[in-house]
């Protein structure tokens, strides 16, 4: 009998803890011709992370549709926007890049707009036409350990009613 309630008991708990893995939110992208951050952003939901690797060439639009995701660049990844558009928009809630190289965009590198939220924490914003980072109409951002530099314009810019969660703009430049 001893046997037999070992054996139920690591089939109950065995599904549980795999399912556990596969559960956890965190995904994983290459970047390359076929696969951009845009497409993966797509198959998240709230709470999930995005672990990129590689250059992703590509100007990322993070619309009002997305809600508490996660872009991680692990130190390693890089984006670098075009000169069509800002290299990242965020219009979304509760969106958190961090650990990227971020290069180019016009006007902006990231741009915090429309009632966004976001924190922007250890990245190195840089050669955007005119500002690294624009938090503005009504939107907020923590802006944590960035290195901001070589932007046409200015580091970091807020403008009109934006501000941190807490009321006051924070920001935190290495």
């Amino acid at each position: 009998m001893k046997g037999f309630t070992l054996a139920v008991g690591v089939a109950i708990l065995w599904p549980g803890a795999s399912m556990g893995e596969a559960d956890s939110g965190t995904h994983t992208l290459t970047c390359g011709p076929e696969r951009t951050i845009g497409q993966a952003i797509k198959t998240l939901k709230a709470g999930d992370t995005l672990l990129v690797n590689g250059t992703c060439n590509e100007n990322l639009v993070i619309g009002e549709e997305f809600h508490g995701i996660t872009l991680d660049g692990q130190g390693r990844a890089a984006i670098n926007g075009d000169s069509n558009a800002n290299a990242i928009s965020v219009t979304g809630n509760g969106i958190t890049i961090r650990g990227f190289v971020i290069t180019g965009g016009a006007p902006q590198a990231i741009a915090v707009t429309d009632g966004g939220t976001a924190v922007i924490d250890g990245n190195t914003i840089q050669f955007a036409a005119r500002n690294g980072i624009t938090v503005f109409r009504g939107s907020s951002a923590n802006i944590v350990n960035n290195t901001i530099q070589n932007n046409g314009l200015a580091g970091v810019a807020i403008q009109s009613t934006s501000t941190s969660p807490r009321g006051e703009a924070i920001v935190a430049c290495a």
